[in-house]
């Protein structure tokens, strides 16, 4: 009588794996689609110009999948990025120091998260809407200080060190080193941290969060704080790259953010998140906005894009949680 080995069961992918695995293909397909339909879109010098575009995006979405693992969201990164460009702006053309002017400006981010903050954590707003109304609060802001009209930074050289800068004699700029430094950052904060795993606790099980001890208020003040002082240095990172204060940036960089973030992981429902797959998601993004630019497509045309990748980070969520 024969005895055969029993045979191992093979090991199913997981739907997170699945995922992970859809992502970067469709990353590689985008890619190589562009690179088809325009030979300059894989040029080193396009590259690096699709990292320094994504370095804003990046930092919000560092702020996005922290809040999103917590639970929560923030509407008002765009607002808040064009206010403290605006005050930074500002505060350089008065004669203040550039760098001081641009702690002022952060200042404005831990004002606006601290606000988020506390309307979620004690007066049971919800995220929505607590930030939704800081949102319209500094659009106000923005025209007072602006009148809607933006101006000139040309003649600060200081003032565009922090997005013009050239690392060792490349063309990488320093936006790419602040973004790259923080995605890595932020990974070993939520990956080997009491912090981070606190974070995921909150999102995953706030009563067990409470149960184990976890200061929940604590941790999600402190993360839209975070997304506040992120938003911030997205807007100064912005209007230092462009040479000029603009009334408004980042008008999608919320929606595009939360996006870059579903797909690469986060969940929705909080207690989950990739921040290495959300940086492919940001990357897909800025991809997809500069191989428009590049053939010819309308700008227009972008929104739709961000509506589209909305969709399909639901739909992906949707069918993670069956």
């Amino acid at each position: 009588m024969k005895t055969g080995k029993k045979l191992k069961p093979r090991r199913r992918l997981t739907s997170d794996q699945r995922q992970y695995i859809i992502v970067v293909v469709v990353a590689v397909l985008i890619y190589a689609f562009f690179s088809i339909k325009s030979p300059y879109f894989l040029r080193w010098r396009n590259i690096v110009a699709i990292l320094v575009a994504a370095a804003p995006l990046g930092l919000v979405t560092i702020a996005e999948c922290s809040l999103l693992t917590c639970g929560e969201w923030d509407m008002s990164c765009g607002n808040v990025a064009s206010v403290a460009g605006i005050v930074w702006g500002l505060l350089t053309i008065s004669g203040m120091n550039v760098w001081l002017a641009l702690a002022i400006a952060l200042c404005v981010g831990v004002v606006s998260g601290s606000i988020i903050g506390l309307l979620v954590s004690y007066c049971n707003m919800t995220a929505w809407m607590a930030s939704y109304g800081v949102l319209m609060i500094l659009q106000t802001f923005i025209y007072v200080l602006t009148d809607g009209l933006a101006f000139s930074m040309s003649k600060y050289s200081d003032f565009k060190i922090l997005g013009q800068l050239k690392l060792f004699g490349t063309d990488l700029t320093l936006p790419i080193l602040i973004m790259a430094v923080l995605f890595v950052a932020m990974f070993f904060v939520m990956k080997f941290t009491r912090f981070g795993r606190a974070m995921f606790m909150v999102g995953g099980n706030r009563e067990a969060a409470i149960n184990a001890g976890i200061n929940v208020p604590l941790i999600k003040i402190t993360n839209f704080i975070l997304s506040g002082v992120l938003s911030a240095l997205a807007g100064c990172m912005f209007v230092s790259r462009s040479g000029a204060v603009q009334p408004f940036v980042g008008g999608q960089w919320a929606m595009q953010a939360i996006a870059s973030s579903i797909v690469g992981g986060c969940s929705l429902g909080g207690g989950k998140s990739n921040l290495g797959m959300a940086f492919v998601g940001v990357l897909i993004m800025s991809g997809l906005s500069n191989g428009l630019n590049m053939i010819g497509v309308s700008p227009f045309y972008q929104y739709m894009v961000t509506g589209l990748a909305l969709f399909i980070a639901v739909l992906i969520q949707s069918e993670r949680r069956k």
